[in-house]
């Protein structure tokens, strides 16, 4: 598939499903990656974990960016760190996806654009009873004029944007989803609106890209009005302690990715 990216961002897929993928998975991740994936007592979300990071280490390893894990920070949002003393790599913002089988990630290495977000979704027309419920009235209209069967693909594209606008904020579905107003201009392109969050500034703005894999649609989003380290730092505490929460920073696990 493609999607119409700027050059300074790139996205990687990664297969999953079998125990045998599993397995090579778990084999390549970084010691203290294994341990955030062995958390998960579901074993399809350990699959589906394992397979993002995978999907991750592709494209850093495509920039150059080998010396490095992919671990969730205090909000749950994936962040790298480096596994020389867990610092935080600044200089990109990563975003992961999984659904069905299909493991996604986005990196950026614009300094300008690194809060990135994606997600992928399976057109499902059960959305359409939940119109009045999780969209904007302008999107509810735009989706109401379609055909049912156009009609179940635009808010199935709403929906993704949605998530992956949420994501590259770094705060999922923490805050009411008609915070996000998406707006699609064609099947490849869009922009969203984010407002009414507290503390957070009222003009964001958001670039949105369309694509499909395996008849799923898939949203990479990336804020252009606000840098990531702005938006990180008006979140607000966490609603719920992640396990990983006060691990993934302690040097002497770190260590362990020098062994």
């Amino acid at each position: 598939m493609t999607v119409q990216l700027p050059h300074t961002m790139r996205l990687a897929f990664h297969g999953y499903g079998s125990p045998e993928d599993h397995q090579v998975d778990m084999a390549r991740l970084r010691p203290t990656e294994r341990k955030y994936v062995e958390l998960f007592r579901n074993p399809e979300r350990r699959q589906a974990s394992a397979a993002a990071r995978i999907a991750g280490h592709k494209v850093l390893d495509s920039l150059g960016c080998n010396h490095v894990s992919v671990l969730p920070d205090d909000h749950g949002a994936p962040e790298v760190l480096s596994i020389h003393d867990g610092t935080t790599v600044e200089t990109v913002g990563i975003s992961l996806t999984h659904r069905k089988g299909v493991a996604a990630a986005v990196v950026s290495a614009d300094p300008e654009s690194l809060a990135i977000g994606i997600d992928i979704e399976d057109p499902n027309p059960s959305l359409l009873k939940t119109l009045d419920d999780f969209f904007t009235e302008s999107e509810q209209s735009e989706i109401r004029a379609l055909k049912p069967v156009h009609a179940v693909q635009r808010a199935t594209a709403i929906w993704a944007a949605r998530e992956a606008t949420l994501k590259a904020i770094g705060l999922g579905f923490a805050v009411p989803a008609r915070c996000v107003d998406v707006h699609i201009i064609d099947e490849t392109t869009g922009t969203a609106k984010v407002h009414n969050i507290d503390e957070f500034p009222s003009d964001i703005q958001v670039e949105l890209r369309f694509g499909t894999i395996d008849g799923m649609t898939l949203c990479v989003a990336w804020i252009t009005s606000h840098s990531l380290q702005q938006l990180r730092n008006r979140r607000p505490s966490p609603r719920r302690t992640f396990a990983w929460t006060g691990i993934q920073k302690t040097f002497s696990i770190i260590q362990e990715e020098r062994t």
